[in-house]
Parts: C-alpha cells; structure tokens; sequence
C-alpha cells in the first residue's frame, strides 16, 4: 500500500502524552525502603513498582 508523501511529515503525527503520575510522600517512602532493604537492583524494584529506574533513583 502507497503512502502519500504528504501523510507522512511530521507536522501530521499526532503524539498523545500520558498523564503524569503523582505520588504521594508515603508511596515515595516505601519505593526508597524497598531498595534499601531489599538485595534488588533499583532497576529490578522500579519495574515491579511500574515506576522508571530514574524516577526511583531520583
């Protein structure tokens, strides 16, 4: 299938952004408390957070 040239510019993309996420001071906590108790890698505890290795880092 043919694309027109024009559909594919980058003044027709469209990006949605996500909501950013906030958290709670106690949520923050306990993320912090899990690394630093636990023998897992910051990037092992954010994934299972659902979180972003730099943003637990932070």
């Amino acid at each position: 299938m043919d694309i027109p040239e024009e559909a594919t510019t980058k003044e027709n993309v469209q990006m949605t952004q996500k909501p950013r996420r906030t958290f709670t001071d106690e949520q923050k906590a306990e993320a912090v408390r899990i690394v630093g108790q636990s023998c897992k890698p910051v990037s092992q505890v954010a994934q299972e957070m659902g979180l972003t290795e730099s943003a637990l880092r932070k």
